[in-house]
């Protein structure tokens, strides 16, 4: 299966991740119709992966055989889905099991330390209250796990993607919630962030820099420490104080979810920072 739905970078952490337990738990949040669930399942059939659909959201004709909504309510619908798009799920594998509810109100439908991962494309942009979501995410992930949630994309210019990934940081700190600490950090990604270094370097003076079109993503990421108390990745040692609209006008083109997700993000961040 290959998906546009999936994103590479959250999908990177499954390999990192995997082996870690015995019977691991993945959580899509807003998995509409379950593609990139689907795959998840394909890929690493020793998954349980689970769906977190928002209740009520808009409907939207898909077409046949998929029944028409953005947001599968029924593990039926997913079955359905992976028919549509010919996704061979191995013996082994399970249907994503799918929950219907709200987000943006605390208790989520699952038990503490259940999730090694959670991922979203672009659901945190239909939520205010980031802040529920922060806090659900704490309390369901399990020691180690980590939360990648994703705003939808845009197309920035070269002052902007042509920057180091800390240069592109716009939030990095510890922050105990639900009574946990969690390390949460907001980047603007690049297609070219998970390349080694050297790699990146070679690209940068290639031909192709001049026709890269810009397009980049902001993630969210939500780590729990492990054992030891150690995360899966650090805070930039010199981190450029910048708020997210300063980061907008770099942004010419961008998608009314990625938008709604900064301000959202601005106005979560500014509430952190009053705290401490």
């Amino acid at each position: 299966a290959n998906f546009k739905a999936a994103d590479a970078y959250q999908f990177a952490f499954f390999d990192a991740i995997s082996g870690r337990s015995e019977h691991p738990k993945a959580l899509e949040l807003g998995c509409g119709e379950g593609r990139a669930a689907g795959q998840l399942a394909a890929k690493y059939p020793s998954w349980s992966v689970y769906c977190f659909n928002l209740k009520g959201y808009k409907q939207r004709s898909r077409g046949r055989p998929i029944g028409g909504a953005v947001s599968f309510d029924s593990d039926i619908e997913i079955t359905k889905m992976l028919h549509h798009y010919n996704v061979q799920l191995p013996k082994t594998a399970k249907i994503p099991k799918v929950f219907l509810g709200d987000a943006s109100k605390s208790p989520w439908p699952f038990d503490d330390d259940t999730f090694e991962l959670m991922l979203s494309q672009a659901t945190l942009s239909k939520i205010k209250e980031v802040d529920v979501v922060v806090k659900e995410a704490a309390r369901t992930l399990a020691t180690g796990g980590i939360a990648l949630f994703g705003f939808g994309g845009a197309t920035c210019n070269r002052q902007l993607w042509a920057r180091r990934i800390e240069d592109r940081t716009l939030f990095c700190g510890d922050v105990v919630v639900a009574g946990s600490k969690v390390r949460i950090y907001l980047v603007h990604q690049t297609p070219f962030d998970l390349k080694a270094e050297d790699n990146v370097t070679n690209w940068r003076s290639s031909p192709d820099v001049d026709t890269y079109d810009g397009g980049m993503s902001t993630m969210l990421i939500i780590n729990k420490p492990t054992a030891i108390n150690t995360f899966m990745f650090k805070c930039p040692q010199k981190m450029k104080t910048s708020s997210t609209f300063d980061i907008l006008k770099h942004c010419p083109r961008h998608t009314p979810s990625w938008d709604r997700g900064m301000e959202t993000m601005s106005r979560f961040f500014k509430t952190i920072e009053a705290m401490q």
